[in-house]
């Protein structure tokens, strides 16, 4: 799953049909809107901030893994039965490990989603497409 992709696909729908909501008020009404809102944006961008602090994080993690298991594929051809089953005894239980970790990044990944989508829905009046669900997001399409 491509989180940043999600996080740049939640910024656009915020800009483009947020200001599309705005811009259907009245004036009195969208000064005032943007003074009170003024809190929930700072939230929103240190929201997005951490967000893009954990996607980092996500992508340390996933570096080795990715690493150890091209390397492991690599080992498998030519070698003798025996000294590939020592290879993946050692290699399986330290990816396993890892995807263990990527999975409670992942579960973080659900609640700052969350918290995201509501400062965006709250913030633009119910213009951006309710999406609390970060698995089932999707901003590809119409």
């Amino acid at each position: 799953m491509d989180y940043l992709k999600l996080l740049r696909g939640l910024k656009k729908e915020f800009l483009e049909s947020g200001k599309a909501k705005y811009e259907s008020l009245f004036i009195v009404w969208r000064i005032l809107l943007t003074i009170i809102f003024i809190p929930l944006r700072i939230s929103f961008f240190f929201g997005r901030l951490g967000y893009w602090l954990t996607w980092f994080f996500f992508k340390c993690l996933a570096a080795p893994v990715d690493y150890l298991q091209k390397w492991l594929k690599s080992q498998q051809e030519g070698i003798h039965p025996a000294a590939q089953a020592v290879l993946y005894l050692c290699c399986i239980p330290t990816i396993f490990s890892q995807h263990v970790l990527l999975a409670l990044n992942a579960f973080a990944f659900f609640f700052q989603w969350f918290s995201l989508m509501l400062s965006a829905y709250i913030m633009t009046l119910g213009a951006v497409r309710w999406q609390p669900v970060i698995s089932e997001a999707t901003f590809d399409e119409e």
